[in-house]
């Protein structure tokens, strides 16, 4: 799928929102498949296990890039934020992900505090700073794809809008 989508989109547009929607479509992936799930789920783990949850109560998670990934469940599973958000520029998997929890909320700590919100990363101002936590799955290597790009330049004004979101002790 990606060599199809290259050949249409170029590849130095992998930023764009427009590539990533592309390229979930033509990948054609499902709810809950993500390269960054099993990551999400030891970090996850760790918040669980290292009793973080009277630090990060206060605020929410923020996963950006989310896609198709269930790292907002296994985050809002260890019961130590309000809320959850999964946050991609892709309306597709925003739509297949919220539709996905929807159906299997049934009332318990997980998929009951997660919600998935489309917008565009590249752009600053997107997001308020509310969170405990900030996870990156992967949009910071994006921003880095094609050639002409100040990487340092790009990690620079990316981790700034990131750490931007994160709530003064988060």
């Amino acid at each position: 799928a990606d060599r199809l989508l290259e050949a249409t989109i170029r590849e130095s547009a992998m930023s764009s929102p427009e590539w990533w929607e592309a390229h979930h479509q033509l990948a054609k992936l499902k709810p809950g498949t993500s390269w960054f799930g099993p990551i999400g789920r030891a970090i996850a783990r760790d918040i669980a296990k290292r009793r973080y949850s009277r630090s990060c109560a206060l605020g929410d998670a923020v996963v950006l890039g989310s896609g198709y990934s269930k790292t907002p469940y296994w985050l809002a599973r260890t019961g130590a934020f309000r809320r959850v958000y999964g946050i991609d520029s892709s309306i597709s998997a925003v739509r297949a992900m919220s539709r996905y929890a929807k159906a299997l909320d049934h009332g318990g700590r997980g998929w009951d505090i997660v919600r998935y919100v489309r917008a565009d990363l590249t752009q600053p101002g997107q997001l308020r700073s509310h969170a405990s936590l900030v996870v990156d799955e992967g949009v910071l290597d994006v921003l880095q794809a094609g050639p002409g790009i100040d990487a340092r330049q790009v990690m620079n004004e990316y981790l700034e809008r990131a750490a931007g979101l994160v709530r003064r002790g988060g």
